[in-house]
Parts: structure tokens; sequence; C-alpha cells
């Protein structure tokens, strides 16, 4: 019994001492409302002696007191406000119930003064700014780029395949982007994206074509520490973990090679991933959309790529049209990129001659709309005036029989000499930086070294 009473007599040393050493100033009732505990913090903001106010009703400390009147209500009140001598304060008064009925009350000095509350507001809503910000850029990070707007074109074509695009982004199906070069399989990946259920989520985007097959693995499932000579000490994440609840896009999926297309059906179909010289597995939530320019088709019946793997991508398919099948469009398109031309480079308005309009819709562009952004853009850089004539562009077969095959070869020749030299014209304007040049010809930074290396330029 002695002991029981030792420790009791312990336990209340503790609880007093923690209420004295508490930063908010702390008052405690009966259930009559007079005052039976009152820590110094609390005595010294409202200005009295402890001595002088234990066992006084809490009126007599102030006539604003409240703490009898959630006694009397049963009902707390939180956030109030209590102002003694001067000093505005935020309380809260709670009454103690036990059993059904109330047998303490409570009051608590959350803030000693209005203005310490209204800092704190100030800095959550800086905080508050701070976040949207760096939301903001986390989204351009994560590389969700276009939308639905940068989808240029009124085409009946360009009608429909936009319409099944917003159609199937609201699935969590997966998509296969199918189309030649240069007809914006990446653009209309990020518009599906960004009209997902999450479209919140990261936005990966892997060129499967320009990662050497020894690299593929481990930049698609990641590896654990020492998995490999060179390995991270610390491991690294894959794009699959960096696209958790997210969307990852495999551009030029049918350039991956059979083992990897092994080990994605596998995620596909587990929705989980193993690292490299990792014990278990990880299991990811991801949506995928893979493109290729390739006839998925033929490399079926060719043994390069699986039918399994083909069957589980072609769940949804969209077929982009290319460029000579919606002429139309080009109008649209042209004053899109002189826009984007003008903006980055802050330069005057563009125009384009009704002349050169008939030009750049009598041309085929095998290399469809990126091939038209390349020829603006040159004609642009070298531009005398504000209005580009049919002079200024660099498509001399514009004019020639784009039926017959020797017109196609002449028109390939000339494609490839104007990337060529818009690939010069940017390095040399970016003086070098292959990242600013990608940049400004609107082309992944791997696509512009696999292009410097195709026409040997020197970088």
């Amino acid at each position: 019994m002695r002991a029981e009473l030792e420790n009791t007599k312990r336990n209340l040393k503790i609880f007093e001492t923690v209420l004295e050493h508490a930063y908010e100033g702390i008052l405690i009732t009966d259930e009559n409302g007079y005052v039976r505990y009152i820590n110094e913090q609390n005595a010294v903001l409202l200005g009295v002696k402890r001595e002088d106010v234990l066992g006084k009703h809490v009126t007599y400390i102030t006539e604003k007191a409240g703490t009898h009147l959630v006694l009397q209500t049963r009902k707390p009140q939180i956030g109030a406000q209590l102002e003694v001598n001067g000093r505005k304060m935020v309380v809260n008064r709670i009454p103690i119930m036990e059993d059904g009925r109330v047998i303490a009350g409570v009051g608590m000095v959350l803030f000693k003064d209005t203005s310490e509350l209204i800092n704190i507001v100030k800095e959550l809503n800086l905080m508050q700014s701070k976040v949207e910000y760096y939301r903001s850029e986390l989204e351009h990070l994560r590389g969700n780029k276009y939308s639905l707007e940068n989808i240029a074109g009124q085409s009946e074509v360009m009608k429909r395949v936009k319409g099944l695009a917003l159609k199937v982004a609201q699935t969590d199906a997966p998509i296969l982007l199918l189309g030649e070069s240069g007809t914006g399989k990446e653009l209309f990946a990020h518009t599906i994206h960004q009209f997902s259920l999450r479209k919140d989520r990261p936005f990966i985007r892997v060129n499967c074509a320009a990662l050497p097959k020894d690299l593929l693995e481990s930049e698609l499932f990641g590896y654990e520490e020492g998995a490999f000579t060179g390995a991270s000490k610390k491991g690294r994440a894959g794009k699959f973990e960096l696209a958790e609840g997210g969307t990852i896009f495999l551009d030029e999926i049918g350039d991956m090679p059979l083992e990897m297309q092994a080990k994605l059906l596998r995620v596909l179909q587990e929705k989980e991933i193993d690292r490299i010289g990792g014990s278990f597995p990880i299991k990811v939530d991801f949506r995928l959309i893979a493109a290729t320019n390739q006839d998925l088709d033929r490399l079926v019946t060719q043994g390069r790529f699986r039918t399994d793997l083909f069957y589980r991508l072609n769940v949804c398919c969209l077929q982009l049209p290319p460029l000579r099948e919606r002429k139309e469009d080009i109008p649209a398109l042209a004053q899109q990129f002189l826009q984007i031309l003008t903006d980055g480079n802050k330069q005057d308005k563009l125009f384009i001659s009704e002349e050169a309009m008939a030009v750049l819709k009598q041309y085929d562009w095998p290399g469809n709309v990126r091939e038209l952004f390349n020829v603006l853009q040159r004609a642009a850089a070298f531009l005398e005036g504000t209005t580009i004539r049919p002079h200024d562009l660099s498509i001399r077969a514009a004019h020639a029989e784009s039926d017959t095959r020797q017109a196609e070869r002449d028109l390939k020749v000339i494609s490839g000499e104007v990337e060529r030299k818009a690939i010069e014209e940017a390095l040399k304007r970016a003086r070098g930086n292959k990242c600013k040049a990608a940049d400004m010809l609107g082309i992944h930074r791997s696509t512009l070294y696999e292009k410097i290396r195709r026409y040997s330029i020197r970088a």
C-alpha cells in the first residue's frame, strides 16, 4: 500500500513538472469553475500570482474568462480569443467528462499574442506558395511538356485521332502509338498522360533505340549496390520505379532486344520489377504507352518481336497519319511553329506569303511534322525581314512530281541535307552545347547524337 502511494506521488510529481514546463499557459478548474491548478506560464500571462487565484472562481482572474461557461454548455471552445491587460491571446477551453458528467475544465493558451498566429499564417501562406511553385517545377521536370493545344490541325483524320486519344486517356490500358518518324508520337503520349487520372504523377520517357542493350535493363529496372562494376554505391531506381503512379513512355519499342521484351512482358503481367542484383521483386504501379515507326506485324513475322508482347501492347492502338495525308493542317502547323520560334528567340512576329504556303502544301514531307518545323526554323534563322517567301524555304523539289520514285529519292536527299544544315546551325548558335541545340531543334538529346553520327557532323 505504501509503495503504491509513493508511486502515485511520483507520477503526480512528474505530471506537475510536465505542466510547469509546457509552452502553453494551462489552467485547471473543478466542475464548478474553481481554480485547482495554474502553471507559472499562465500566471505570468494573466498578470496574477498563483497563490492568489488557487481556490478562487475563474472569473476572479478576469470577467472574460470563459472556462466556467464550457462547464455549463459541455461544448469546447477551440481557438477562442481572450484579451487580458491589453494582450490578445488565442485559447482553448475544454470540459473534461467522465461517465457522462463534467468533472473538470481545462484552459490552454495556444498563442500568447494574436500576432504569433498571424505570423504563422503568413509563413503557411508562403510555404503554400513555395509548394505550388515547386510542384509546377517538378511537373516540368517530370516531362509533361505538351498538351492538347500543342496538337495543331483540324483535318478530319486529326480530329478522329485526337478524339480517340482523349477517350483512351481515361482508361488504364496500355496504348500503342504507330506512325512514321516525325508524326508526333511523343506529343500524343504527353497529351494522353495529361488527360489521364495519373496526370499529377510522373511522366517518364525512355528511348529504347538510344540505349545500348547492356544499359537498357539497368535503365528500366534499376540496380542494387555492387550489382556490377561501376555501379553506384547506393544503387539506383529504374525508370519503372520513377514512374510510380504515373506513365512510362517507351519510345521506339520496335528496337527493343528480344531478351528485354521477355522481361517487359513479365512486368506488364505481374506489375513488379527485379532490380539487377536485387533479392526480391518490387511492386510498381504505372500506365504504359509505347510507340514505334516500325511495322510490328512484320517484326513479329520475322521473329524480331514477341507475339505475346505485341498482343499485350496492342490493346488501344492509335495510328498517327503522316503530314502528306493531312496537308490542310499545314497552315495551322506553320503558324504554331513560327509562334514558338519567335517566342523562343524574342523576334518580331513572322509571316508566310501565299506563294511560300503553296510550296509547303505541295511538298510531301517525308520527315513529317518534325521536318516542317526544321524547314521553318532554318528559314526564320536566315530571314531578312518578317515574311517567309519561297526562296527562303530549303525544299528545292517542292515542285517535282512527288508520286515518282525519283522524286521520292530526291526529297529524301533534300530532307537529309536540310536536317543536316539545321543541326549544324543549331550547334553553331548553341556554341557546341548539345543539350541546348537539341532544345532549339525540338528533339531529344539522344536523337541529336544519333543524327550527328549519321551525318558525320563535327561537334
